[in-house]
């Protein structure tokens, strides 16, 4: 039985005394077969979110494992008919924090529907479904010989799961915390286990193949990141603003010690969603954060396109700010300088006129723009979304 008893703080820790039940508390997915032969094997990956308030522990008198348990229907009751082997978590898991693991999961010898639950167990005290059936993850698997059509099905649901996983890649706002990456390998390790080994060998040779260019693009912007928050911590001083240009990408807002803000951005800080206009529009938006609190600009590698199509944008930039960095992976510019940039504003509008897309500014000085009133001038002089610029790459 579990304790029902509470426990002051974070500092309980699963491998010195048995979990109170409102410790027990996980998140569990898993990419779990439809069907598996009679007695076969499969590699089951795993994502394990603790969202208790113990420290989940695979080492003491009451260590905590990752395992699974194949029920069936009796007279209309599930009940459990065999038990898993054990998977040692690597790392302590502490509340709020997720981790990775593969599960070795062998099915029953009979044939027949059963139900498969994945979740934690705390040996000599509870597991963690029992406590609650939110704390594992269900799938009901057929067990049986497969057909050349359970083959076929097999094989296109794979294949549509890679391509759905590599959409998440590419798109990591919708993709769940922790979701594993997928590379090539992964893709080997997933393929259905029903197929025969040569066709195996064939079928993850395929799909890698054709998922490759988008991989590879996808590993080099996973480096860039990485480069370009090194750069950024070597130009930026602790506690400094930085302004990024994406398409709200929040990757690339996660410094340390730094404040990342996207750029452009609607008045909440989120990214806008639309483009500037033209570079007067650009620079009206960078001249009112700047007066917020910027104190950097960025262009990563993916946004570079920023300074050929915008003209009066770059060329006011590299007149009036300093290149703190320019290289293949990014372009940084020192923003700081005299508080009051409304003749310099001015200046450029005059300059840019006839060889650009800056238009000059008004001859009368303007009041100081509120964050709603500068909103209302982006939306007025940006490009929607449709009105992307031509010359414009993904960021």
């Amino acid at each position: 039985m579990v304790s029902n008893s509470t426990s002051e703080g974070t500092g309980l820790r699963s491998a010195l005394e048995p979990l109170p039940s409102e410790a027990c508390v996980v998140n569990i997915r898993a990419e779990v077969p439809r069907r598996l032969p009679p007695g076969g094997r499969v590699q089951v990956p795993c994502v394990i979110e603790n969202r208790g308030h113990a420290v989940l522990l695979s080492a003491g008198p009451y260590p905590v494992h990752l395992t699974y348990r194949w029920f069936q229907q009796i007279n209309g009751q599930t009940v459990p008919m065999l038990e898993g082997s054990r998977t040692g978590l690597d790392v302590g898991l502490s509340p709020h924090q997720a981790t990775e693991c593969v599960l070795e999961v062998a099915a029953p010898e009979q044939e027949g529907r059963f139900v498969l639950g994945i979740t934690l167990v705390q040996e000599h005290v509870a597991w963690f479904d029992d406590v609650s059936q939110g704390n594992g993850c269900c799938q009901t698997v057929r067990v049986s010989s497969a057909t050349p059509l359970d083959l076929l099905i097999e094989e296109i649901r794979w294949m549509g799961e890679c391509e759905r996983r590599l959409c998440e890649q590419q798109h990591p706002a919708a993709a769940p915390a922790g979701t594993p990456f997928l590379d090539a390998t992964a893709i080997r390790e997933t393929v259905p286990v029903g197929l025969s080994t040569t066709r195996r060998e064939a079928a993850a040779a395929r799909v890698a193949a054709e998922l490759e260019p988008t991989l590879t693009k996808e590993r080099e912007y996973r480096q860039l990141i990485g480069d370009l928050r090194e750069i950024v911590h070597s130009v930026a001083p602790a506690g400094s603003t930085v302004l990024v240009v994406n398409r709200g990408d929040a990757r690339l807002l996660d410094f340390d010690n730094r404040d990342g803000w996207h750029f452009p951005q609607d008045p909440s800080g989120t990214y806008a969603g639309f483009y500037p206009a033209d570079s007067m529009a650009a620079i009206t938006h960078l001249e009112s954060l700047r007066k917020r609190g910027a104190e950097f600009l960025v262009f990563p590698h993916t946004s570079c396109w920023w300074l050929d199509h915008y003209e009066g944008l770059r060329d006011y930039l590299d007149e009036h700010y300093q290149r703190a960095w320019s290289d293949r992976r990014c372009v940084i510019y020192d923003l700081k300088g005299p508080a009051d940039r409304v003749a310099t504003l001015r200046s450029a509008g005059e300059q840019a006129n006839g060889r650009s897309h800056v238009a000059a500014l008004p001859s009368s000085e303007p009041t100081a723009p509120t964050i709603l009133s500068d909103w209302e001038h982006a939306r007025r002089h940006y490009r929607g979304p449709g009105d992307e610029p031509s010359r414009a790459e993904s960021a």
